[in-house]
């Protein structure tokens, strides 16, 4: 049996840099564990709203796309989202969500820029077509 012998400096540092690997790697399984349970979310978006003529509310847009009402108002202002008003509030079909994000018009907001989560990955999961 060979023994080694080093420095307990070098140890220490080697110690440190064992434990910000593994709190890194906590990080990471954290943010996959964020990532599948969005995913689940979209899945169940999905398979509720599975044809591209079902109409959905304006709340249901915002958390499926994790975007503000605020957002939703610009989009449709600038004349990129298509919409119907019911009773006084926009409704949207599935199909236009789709579209916004096979087009990327809001390939930007925080979920997805944080994950990196582009349209092909999406189109993968067959959040979009």
């Amino acid at each position: 049996m060979e023994v080694i012998t080093i420095e307990s400096k070098a140890f220490n540092e080697i110690i440190r840099h064992i434990v910000d690997i593994s709190n890194f790697l906590n990080d990471v399984e954290n943010r996959i564990n964020e990532f599948e349970t969005h995913m689940k979310d979209i899945a169940v978006f999905t398979k509720q709203y599975c044809k591209d003529e079902d109409w959905v509310d304006e709340k249901t847009i915002c958390d499926y796309l994790d975007i503000s009402t605020r957002t939703l108002q610009r989009l449709r202002k600038k004349e990129m989202l298509n919409f119907s008003m019911t009773t006084g509030k926009p409704r949207y079909t599935v199909g236009e969500v789709r579209r916004m994000l096979r087009e990327g018009l809001v390939r930007e907001m925080e979920f997805w820029r944080q994950y990196g989560i582009t349209a092909d990955i999406l189109k993968a999961y067959k959040v979009i077509k």
